[in-house]
């Protein structure tokens, strides 16, 4: 997860590989506030609701910048139950690049209480 998340800011220029630095662990009041800011993409007319995923989350540090990355996974794609769980960046499940929404990926910049990505998976 880390690394995708990571990758994709390098391929749109915001960070370079010197940018990366510690991870942090976010707490549970501000993946509340980061969940309130969620809008998980309409691909495919009504998007699932975020109750009905597993939650994963981990902090990094970008450009000196604490930021949240998450990975949502609907139960069928996940071996964990529905709810949130608060990883370091290697506890974080691996994920796949296929299976539309049942898995998104974002990243939330705490400092500005803002969702800079948040993209369902493709679709084979």
């Amino acid at each position: 997860m880390r690394i995708a998340a990571v990758a994709l800011l390098f391929a749109i220029g915001l960070v370079s590989s010197a940018d990366a630095v510690a991870d942090w662990m976010p707490d549970v009041e501000l993946i509340a506030k980061l969940e309130r800011a969620i809008r998980i993409p309409n691909v495919y007319g009504r998007p699932p609701q975020l109750a009905d995923y597993a939650r994963y989350y981990t902090g990094t540090v970008l450009k000196g910048r604490k930021m949240i990355e998450g990975m949502l996974l609907l139960p069928d794609a996940a071996s964990a139950k529905r709810g949130v769980y608060i990883r370091s960046a290697e506890q974080m499940p691996l994920g796949i690049s296929d299976g539309g929404c049942t898995e998104v990926r974002l990243l939330y910049d705490v400092t500005t209480a803002k969702v800079l990505t948040i993209q369902c998976n493709g679709v084979a």
